[in-house]
């Protein structure tokens, strides 16, 4: 016999003791030399002398000798079914001594077990011969115990194959070119053994349909293969190696099988965990998968679509280093997969073009779960790598210790599609190189990160560069350390948002040259600029394509330097809409440059904290060459920490602008600057540029030139605004100061300062005066504005008024004990806007005029000055209101007015002509707004009211139209209200509900038509607000809204529907300069457009 490897002997030894017996051995056959007393020559002399059926339990007691000998057990049954055969060692040997079995030539195996509740135990089997199997068991209910196994290279198939209900406890099995234990059935126990082979695909441990098997407390190397259908298999607390180059576990078309608190290790270049074709549901549970050093995927590789639902639980899975490319540590191709609480990590050190993923998933609706990623590379790689799409990471951590090799690496990164990162962090943590890789490299489609940590030590904590498209990072914190690096970049993406994150970095957001990046959005957010020329967000030039629409609303951006809050340099395109957003610190607040011409800027309702310095100018908003255009609306630009140098603060700077609107802004100054100089509006070389309802409010002593607005070789318009000044300098101060090639329209404004003097400089000194009202400023006004608290931090801008004025904290209106002269003083062909009744029917000066904020009009809610009631049934001072209307004398004296004390219906119909009102109004309507009269015009008549005079009020009265009329109300007059009007004319009226010419405001009305316009306008400078018009489905030439003719008119918050298949709104004849917002406009069938122009 060949002699038996001494480390193979030593594990038989440990295999001690033999055997736990099936039972007592109440009958016994003893095999041993005849010389020493046996009563056997051979076991199978003994097996063979054994009695049909066996009638106890029956044990063959085996000396210690070398059996040259197959054993054969089969066709014996047992008298009683809990009967059982052992055939073992005889228990009176040392425990280091054992019988041998070597199976002749032409043998099958050394046992061939053809015969249920049979047990081996305590046996070498030593193989000297070619033969299949080292024990053959067929059938069921056989227990290998002790038993050792050696194949010299002999044995072709399995050192022992088993059936099902076996169990093979505290043996060795040893081979070469043939699987160690190879399992056919199920219910099978294997523990305390361990199992070798060392061929390629020859495994130490096969599953071939194998189910509900357990495997415990096991050695097996080169490799376990479970296939074709097993399932329901249980390896545990088991050591897995291979040496002979095969997959340490592979799982071919299995399910639902188990792994747990077990040890998987490949050794050079081969693959530790394998999950192929048709494998799902299976579990790897509290086990460590790794390798020596794998120069390809070590760990885990699902390499079939259909692997899917398996399960990765509370393990370690790492592919450690390796000096080779692509060292991959888990790979996931298959679906619905999940791996939880555990480890996944990779590595390669100093590699140069070397990558590696510690995980990287292909597939689709995979879960990843509170689980650590890890790519400790010093080179090139991703911690996760996703190109599958819908899969989920959750409470997890991705870490790399990469460097960008070129292709974008980071912690994370991919092109994945639908896929969401949640509640995690993803971190680089290579300190130490300037070409560190991203944390998140963001590329794909649909993605979604959301209540994440991002960072980077050396590089962006985002980077976009490759390419993301309609992707959201929501709730999530991104910074950056490194001086000189954005913590967001920005390059190549299309509709990207970024909502409710903080983001911080030497700047905290950066467009990158070169690449365009579409319908970007950065909403609810913190940015912040920590370097001190750092930026919050900055778009650089791009010299090779256009970013295209830029949307940032309701952002906190703050900084501590030299930089801009928002920079957007040269050549964007499409929308550009900077809203809402706080800006603190900076040198520059906002500073837009020269666009494309395609391009449309809105800078509206944003805060800007201006800074000051002593070494530099700083500025609220910049605009240097901003030619294409911007509307700059409703923001405030203000101070609050006092401070100044030898410095000029700017508020407003704009340098070479064209096609600018500046409304609706607070400039506010309240003595902050206590050094250097401060200019609220500053304009050089601008054109087209329109200055309307502001407030600039600026304050200070000690300063070295101070003025409100200052031009250079500019054409500006200034209207309704309220200019507020107290300097005091060394050098030269103005309101207004203009060079002499200046040219600029100046009117309907507030000059004030609290000096003696108010002075403007137009080419030289001009004192405000009517002297400079000849030229300039005819209907404007110098009178302290009366705001509430211009005040730092304050900066309540609403003028005070005895009828109401807008109060900030309570989000309604308070009445004053004072009225602001700035009430009702605007110019008088602008838009009263959303203003409140009562209005006056006139703008205030400022930011709040034409808005819903205006402070009211006490002048129109002093009440009237005449009042005359009408009721039907007498009693009153008219029983018609033509009645009342005749009475009108031809010049007012004072506001007159008609109120209509019940609910009746008046046929008739009301002219107002020939009238002077002499800034008074004419008021027609009802007393109670709930219970409105109604006027229904007779037969012949033009309409229920013609009203052929200026200044007239028609409010809370219904008109219905049951006589065949051309109108409910015709107006030819300018300045007349229609308030809170309800028009019903669904046949007989045939031209228009309401048709108006100029300067008519229609507000809170209705009209139901039928074979007529709702609204005709055929003048200009007319209002529709808050109304709804429906037109019934009669008459397809006639419209909801008809614009004929009509320019800069505005239709705001209103409803138009046309019941018919026709247009809803039409424009015609010259209908310029019109503006319908904020409305819904509906055609109800018939492909016909809502509206036609």
């Amino acid at each position: 016999m060949a002699a038996l490897p001494a480390l193979w002997i030593a594990a038989i030894d440990i295999a001690a003791p033999r055997l736990a017996q099936a039972g007592p051995c109440e009958r016994t056959s003893v095999v041993r030399r005849p010389a020493l007393g046996g009563q056997y020559n051979t076991i199978q002399a003994a097996i063979n002398a054994l009695p049909k059926p066996i009638p106890a339990n029956w044990c063959v007691n085996v000396d210690s000798s070398t059996y040259s000998e197959q054993v054969t057990v089969q066709n014996y049954a047992f008298q009683y079914s809990t009967d059982t055969l052992t055939i073992q060692a005889d228990p009176g040997l040392a425990l280091s001594t054992r019988p041998t079995v070597t199976p002749p030539v032409n043998s099958t195996a050394a046992f061939q077990i053809v015969n249920a509740s049979v047990t081996i135990g305590g046996f070498w089997i030593v193989s000297t011969n070619t033969v299949a199997y080292g024990v053959y068991a067929s059938s069921h209910n056989i227990a290998i115990s002790s038993v050792g196994i050696y194949s010299n290279n002999t044995i072709w198939t399995a050192g022992v194959q088993i059936s099902s209900y076996s169990s093979v406890w505290r043996s060795s099995i040893t081979v070469q070119a043939a699987h160690g234990l190879w399992i056919i059935g199920s219910s099978n126990t294997v523990s305390a053994s361990t199992m070798s082979a060392s061929q390629l695909n020859k495994y130490g441990l096969f599953l071939l349909g194998a189910s509900s098997n357990v495997i415990t407390s096991c050695s097996i190397s080169s490799g376990v293969y479970i296939s074709s259908g097993a399932t329901f298999n249980t390896i545990t607390l088991s050591t897995m190696v291979t040496t002979g180059g095969n997959v340490v576990l592979t799982l071919s078309d299995s399910s639902s099988n188990t792994i747990s608190r077990s040890f998987i290790f490949a050794d050079y270049n081969t693959l530790a965990l394998v999950l192929r074709k048709g494998s799902a549901y299976n579990t790897l549970s509290q086990s460590t998968v790794t390798a020596s050093a794998n120069k390809y995927v070590a760990t885990l590789i699902n390499d079939d679509s259909t692997c899917h639902h398996n399960l990765f639980d509370q393990s370690m899975m790492d592919n450690p280093n390796h000096p080779a490319q692509y060292s991959q540590g888990v790979e996931l191709f298959g679906n619905y997969n999940t791996v939880s609480l555990s480890t996944l990590s990779a590595g390669i050190t100093s590699c140069s073009g070397c990558s590696e993923s510690a995980l990287a998933i292909y597939g689709d609706s995979n879960t990843v779960s509170q689980s650590f990623i890890y790519s400790r590379s010093d080179t090139g790689g991703y911690g996760l790598y996703w190109d599958g799409s819908y899969n989920t990471v959750v409470r997890s951590t991705m870490v790399s210790m990469g460097v960008d090799d070129g292709s974008g690496q980071g912690a994370v990164g991919g092109w994945g599609s639908y896929n969401t990162i949640t509640q995690s962090f993803i971190r680089n943590q290579n300190a130490t190189s300037n070409n560190a890789a991203t944390a998140l490299t963001y590329n794909g489609y649909n993605n979604l990160v959301l209540d994440s940590f991002i960072s980077s030590q050396r590089s962006s904590a985002v980077n976009t560069r490759y390419g993301v498209n309609d992707s959201t990072i929501l709730r999530s914190t991104l910074t950056s350390v490194r001086n000189g690096v954005a913590a967001l970049n920005v390059n190549t993406s299309e509709n990207l948002t970024i909502s409710n994150c903080y983001i911080a970095g030497s700047t905290a957001v950066y467009f990158e040259p070169g690449y365009e990046s579409t319908n970007t959005v950065i909403n609810a957010s913190v940015l912040v600029a920590t370097a001190g020329a750092g930026h919050g967000l900055y778009v650089e030039a791009n010299r090779y394509g256009s970013s295209v629409g830029l949307s940032m609303s309701s952002n906190t951006i703050l900084g501590n330097s030299s930089g801009a809050g928002i920079w957007l340099q040269d050549d964007l395109m499409g929308l550009v809409n900077l809203s809402t957003n706080t800006i603190r610190g900076f040198r520059y607040g906002i500073l837009a440059a020269t666009q494309t011409a395609q391009t449309s800027v809105w800078i509206t309702s944003n805060t800007i904290i201006s800074t000051l310095s002593a070494t530099a100018d700083t500025y609220g908003i910049y605009m240097n060459g901003l030619i294409t255009g911007a509307t700059i609306q409703n923001n405030a630009i203000v101070m609050r920490n006092p401070g100044g140098g030898n410095q000029t603060f700017y508020g407003l700077y704009g340098k070479t602008i064209k096609g600018v609107d500046i409304d609706h802004n607070r400039f506010n100054n309240p003595g902050m600057v206590t050094a250097g100089s401060a200019v609220s509006a500053y304009f050089a070389g601008a054109q087209q540029t329109r200055f309307k309802f502001n407030d600039v409010n600026s304050t200070g002593t000690g300063l070295t030139n101070a003025y409100l607005m200052q031009l250079a070789n500019s054409t500006v318009t200034i209207k309704n605004n309220i200019f507020f000044s107290s300097f005091g300098v060394t050098g030269s101060s103005a309101s207004l100061y203009a060079d002499r090639v200046s040219g600029f329209d100046s009117d309907y404004n507030d000059w004030y300062s609290s000096n003696t003097s108010l002075t403007m400089y137009w080419n030289q000194y001009i004192p405000y005066a009517r002297s400079w009202a000849f030229d300039k400023d005819a209907g404007s006004i110098s009178a302290p504005p009366l705001w509430k608290d211009p005040a730092a931090g304050a900066e309540d801008f609403h003028p005070l008024s005895t009828a109401g004025r807008y109060d900030v904290a309570s989000g309604g209106f308070v009445n004053d004990a004072a009225d602001s002269p700035t009430i009702d003083d605007g110019a008088l062909d602008e838009e009263i806007g959303l203003e409140t009744s009562p209005n006056g029917g006139i703008a205030n000066q400022g930011s709040y005029g034409q808005t819903a904020e205006a402070s009211r009009s006490a002048a129109a809610a002093a009440g009237c000055q005449t009042t005359k009631i009408v009721k039907q049934a007498g009693g009153a001072d008219c029983t018609s209101i033509s009645q009342c209307v005749a009475g009108i004398p031809s010049q007012l004296s004072g506001n007159y007015c008609i109120f209509i004390q019940d609910a009746a219906t008046y046929s008739e119909r009301v002219t107002v002509a020939g009238i002077d009102a002499n800034g008074y109004q004419i008021v027609i309507g009802t007393v109670s707004p709930l219970a409105r009269a109604v006027v229904n015009p007779p037969q012949l008549s033009t309409a229920a009211f013609q009203i052929l005079n200026s200044d007239v009020v028609v409010q809370y009265i219904n008109v219905i139209g049951t006589n065949s009329v051309a109108y409910g109300i015709l107006v030819s007059s300018p300045r007349v209200t229609i308030s809170n009007v309800d028009v019903a004319g669904n046949g007989p009226i045939y031209t228009a509900g309401i048709r108006v010419s100029s300067w008519t405001a229609i507000s809170y009305s209705s009209m139901t038509m039928g074979n007529a316009h709702g609204i005709y306008i055929d003048g200009t400078h007319n209002t529709v607000s808050i109304s709804t018009v429906t037109k019934a489905p009669n008459n397809a030439n006639v419209y909801p809204l008809y614009l004929n003719g009509a320019s800069y008119s505005t239709i705001t918050q209103s409803s138009f529907t046309s019941r018919l298949a026709a247009f809803t709104v039409q424009l015609n004849s010259n209908a310029n300069y019109n503006t319908i917002q904020l409305s819904t406009i509906t055609a109800n069938a018939g492909g016909s457009p809502g509206a036609a122009f």
